[in-house]
This record gives structure tokens, sequence and C-alpha cells, in this order.
């Protein structure tokens, strides 16, 4: 049987009840059955346990219950209520890329003489509040990168003879951008985000008389074919670009930088040189309805 001062503190039933009912254990335990929402969850929240002292529920003032009561299912209606709030601002997107990219390659060891033109096929994801001046997109594409490298052929008592060598991989890469629209009435969207990808080569070892890394003196030259494992890994680096656009047709242009040293790939090489990637891509982006 309760003390009457006991049931002259506890507040009314009214008061506390909104998800469902709580109750004030004599350790201080508050145990809120959160069963009316789709009658699933149940939330149990330890709030009155002091390390020292235990606090029952007859010292605790009347509008301290009712308060804290207030506040939990406050945060609790916010969570339950905010996914379903995003759904409704978020617009989400898809569809298909095509375009080209000239890459060129950034390299102590030899010097580039032209880049490389190829395709580039792959897919695009996004997602933008409406209304909004933001935007989040991932690419993810297959390409190909490289350049021509200028190598000699050295000749007993005579000029090097010059020749290019075509350093060239495939690569699959994913990409994420971030976008700002700074005209609300002309559809253009400032991009700036990242890339990873994964390079591969289809080099041959047929050409082993060319030469790069010194184009005078074949001593402290090196063949050009042992580059060519240095284009099989990983690479990586920062992106800008722009996009010009609405509804479904979207153009853009992008330049990429690679930041990882491919040299480094290379099996037993020395440590200084270095070997980067460089790419100006243009494309088209379909997105589906």
């Amino acid at each position: 049987m309760r003390h009457p001062e006991e049931a002259a503190l506890r507040p009314p039933a009214t008061a506390l009840r909104f998800f469902g009912e709580r109750e004030v254990s004599s350790a201080g335990s508050v145990a809120v059955p959160f069963a009316p929402v789709h009658g699933i969850l149940l939330i149990s929240i330890n709030i009155f346990s002091p390390p020292v002292r235990q606090v029952s529920s007859a010292e605790l003032p009347l509008a301290v219950l009712i308060l804290d009561g207030m506040v939990s299912k406050v945060v609790r209606l916010f969570f339950l209520l905010l996914p379903l709030g995003l759904q409704g601002q978020l617009v989400y997107r898809i569809g298909g890329v095509v375009g080209g990219q000239y890459s060129r390659l950034r390299s102590d060891v030899f010097v580039t003489s032209s880049g490389q033109v190829a395709p580039l096929v792959g897919f695009a994801f996004l997602v933008r509040p409406r209304p909004g001046g933001w935007e989040v997109a991932q690419e993810v594409v297959l390409t190909r990168g490289g350049a021509y490298a200028r190598a000699v052929y050295f000749r007993a008592e005579q000029p090097p003879e010059e020749h290019l060598y075509l350093y060239a991989f495939y690569t699959f890469e994913t990409s994420l951008w971030l976008g700002v629209r700074p005209l609300r009435h002309f559809p253009l969207r400032l991009q700036v985000g990242g890339f990873l990808g994964g390079n591969f080569d289809y080099l041959h070892r047929r050409q082993r008389e060319l030469m790069v890394g010194h184009y005078e003196n074949i001593n402290r030259a090196i063949r050009a074919v042992e580059l060519n494992d240095a284009f099989s890994g990983m690479d990586f680096g920062p992106a800008v670009g722009v996009a010009v656009g609405e509804g479904r047709l979207r153009v853009g242009g992008r330049y990429y930088i690679g930041a990882r040293n491919l040299y480094r790939y290379l099996d037993f090489a020395p440590s200084g040189p270095y070997i980067r990637t460089s790419a100006l891509r243009v494309s088209l982006t379909c997105f589906l309805k």
C-alpha cells in the first residue's frame, strides 16, 4: 500500500501519457514502453541513477517528472519524423554517362610528347534537396589513360634516333562530387571532389631497344618497357569541374589531378623519380525519369 504523501507527489496519468506510460521505480530507472508506434519499439532510459546516492520517486518534484517526460517525447518524435521529412525533400536520380577524355603523364623519368584521347562510359548517381543550391553526385566510369613518351634508339657512333613510346592503361574508377549552384536562374554548377581508380595496363615488351630517362647517355638511360608495370595499381587525387544543364540532360567538364606516384609500383625501383597522371574530361549525363 502506498504512502499518502507518495501518492500526492505522483503526477496525473494524463500528464505522462503520450506514447506510453512511464513508471519510476525506487532504484531510479525510468522505463518507457514505445509500443503504440507500430507496437515494436521499447525504450528504457536510465536518468535518475546517481553514482553515490539513489533517488526514489517520492523525492522527485512533480515539475521535474513532467518536464523530463515532455523532453524525451519531443526527442523521440523528432527522430521518428526526421526520415519522413528528408524523404520528401531529397531528390534521387540515376543515369548513364558517355564522353571522352584527354590524359597526360607527368614525370621526371621521361618527356611526354602528347596525350592520349579515349572514350569513357559509366553511370552517375545524384542526390540533391528540393529546392536547394547544392548536390552530391557519384560517378563510376571505365576509360583509358596514358600518353606518348619521347624515347630514343642509341646507335653506335651516330646520333640517337628519336621515337615515341606509348604508355597506356585502362582505368576503372569512382569519383565523389559536391556541386554548388552560384546563380539561381542559370543551370551552372561548380563541382569539387576526388577520385579513386584501379589501373591495369595492356602493354607488351617487344620494343626493348627504346630508351628513356636520359636521351644522350646510354649508361644513364633505362629501357622504356621497364616502366610498364608502373601503370598497374591504384590511383587517386582531387578533381574540379563544372556542369551545365537542367532536367534529364547535363554536360560536364572536369580536370583530374593524380596524386599517387605510380613509379612506386615498380619492383626494386630507386626512390626519387615520379610518374603521375592528369586528365581532362567532357561528358554527357542522361538521367532517368
